[in-house]
């Protein structure tokens, strides 16, 4: 310091002065870095660990199978709790308890009764007996089969009517293509419309008429058969037929027929004319006819 002669030792400032109040403290002394610090010791806190020291030897996956050994373990305790048998008498039959057979009788008698109208013999034997079959099943340890009735069968047909036919002359009588023989006639037929057809082949009748039959009853009918007169006026020599039947050769003088249906056919030089008409009775029925 001054004034004493000795020197300021290094990195110290000299003391105040009157000339150097504030004296710089560090203006003379080197800048010297501090010394590094010891590095410190850190503690192995994760080595020791057992959890940390297992991961350490099986690597990081180990939690993943620590948890998936944890659910599989929660799964079977599930399924061993659900496979539990159920309590016995839970899954057993409802008993059946047998009712008395006089009750049942009743309730069905009863049933059979309708606003106070009393039911036939007939139909109480039947409540009887069904009261019986009832009871029967129930002692068998057997619910009673609900009773059904049949549907009502089917209408028994009609009867059919029975059908008498006479006729002046004698003809034969066709129902469709069936033959029922030459009058007189006995046959039964079903009810209803009936159409008939009356022929004979030398008369050269050919009718139809219509009958109605109705169930079970009896007819009786005797038949006429109205005339008409036919003409017919052809070329001389010509060949005149009438049903298939030869009338003559013309000319021919005016045929007497029976009411009914005709096939009038001329036939000259190899030409030929026909013609289909219907006789009614009390009339003149009139042709000319012209081949030339």
């Amino acid at each position: 310091p001054p004034g004493t002669g000795r020197p300021t030792p290094r990195g110290f400032a000299p003391p105040a002065s009157r000339s150097n109040p504030t004296p710089d403290l560090l203006a003379n002394a080197p800048v010297q870095g501090l010394p590094p610090a010891p590095p410190k010791k850190s503690t192995a806190i994760r080595e020791n660990s057992q959890v940390t020291q297992f991961n350490k030897r099986m690597g990081d996956s180990s939690r993943s199978v620590i948890f998936l050994i944890l659910a599989a373990a929660l799964a079977a305790g599930v399924f061993i709790f659900m496979s539990k048998e159920p309590p016995e008498g839970l899954d057993a039959p409802p008993e059946r308890h047998t009712l008395p057979k006089e009750l049942v009788q009743a309730a069905l008698q009863n049933a059979g009764k309708d606003n106070g109208e009393v039911l036939d013999d007939g139909a109480g034997k039947a409540d009887e007996a069904a009261a019986e079959a009832a009871a029967a099943a129930l002692d068998g340890g057997l619910a009673p089969e609900v009773a059904t009735t049949d549907p009502a069968a089917p209408p028994a047909p009609p009867p059919p009517g029975h059908l008498q036919i006479s006729s002046d002359p004698e003809v034969s009588v066709f129902l469709g293509k069936e033959n029922l023989g030459r009058t007189p006639i006995n046959t039964d037929l079903p009810p209803g419309r009936h159409r008939l057809r009356f022929t004979d082949a030398k008369t050269g009748i050919n009718i139809y008429k219509t009958f109605r039959v109705r169930p079970g009853a009896k007819h009786h009918h005797d038949l006429s058969f109205g005339t008409s007169q036919l003409v017919v006026l052809a070329p001389e020599g010509a060949v005149v037929s009438l049903n298939v039947k030869k009338l003559g050769t013309a000319p021919i003088e005016p045929v007497t027929i029976y009411e009914g249906e005709y096939l009038l056919k001329v036939t000259y030089n190899g030409m030929s004319w026909s013609e289909r008409f219907d006789a009614p009775a009390g009339q003149r029925i009139e042709y000319k006819v012209n081949l030339k």
